[in-house]
This record gives structure tokens, sequence and C-alpha cells, in this order.
């Protein structure tokens, strides 16, 4: 049996926590270094409160606010197609 070395943990640098306010009109900007991490362009849903199942998409990478959910699509489906899909109807 082969012996793989460990990669050392590292602390994730601060970045911002992704919630509604903050997507909406960029104000208060809070930093964290730990939860679910978000990359610029990632799809988001509104699971809480009278606007759910509102649709963001991610302008920065940061870690996601506690309302919402990243939506993960298969490499068989067209971004466009379920931007079209999500963001119109």
């Amino acid at each position: 049996m082969r012996s793989v070395p460990l990669i050392p943990l590292t602390k994730n640098k601060d970045l911002p926590i992704l919630d509604v306010k903050y997507l909406i009109n960029g104000g208060d900007k809070s930093l964290t270094n730990g939860g679910n991490m978000v990359s610029a362009n990632d799809r988001l849903i509104l699971m809480d409160g009278e606007n759910s199942g509102e649709i963001f998409i991610a302008n920065e990478k940061g870690f996601l606010g506690s309302t919402l959910k990243k939506l993960n699509f298969t490499c068989l489906v067209k971004i466009e197609f379920m931007d079209y899909i999500l963001l119109y109807y």
C-alpha cells in the first residue's frame, strides 16, 4: 500500500458573506474565513422569506449566506439555458 502525504490545512482568507442584502445593493460587507464557498458567477437561490425562490448570480467569490443555496448544474446543461428558465420566468 502506497503512502499518501498529508496536505496541511490552510485557513481561508477573509471573504464576504454573500447574503441577500449584500447581493442586492452591496451594503454592509461582513467578512469571514469559513463556510460554504461560492465562486463568482455561481447561481444562488433564496430559500426563506417573502422573496423565496428569487435567483441571484454571485458577483464575487465569498461564503454563502444562511438563507441562500447554491444551484449546481451538471455538464449536460447549458448555463445560458438555465439562466433563461430561472431568470425570465
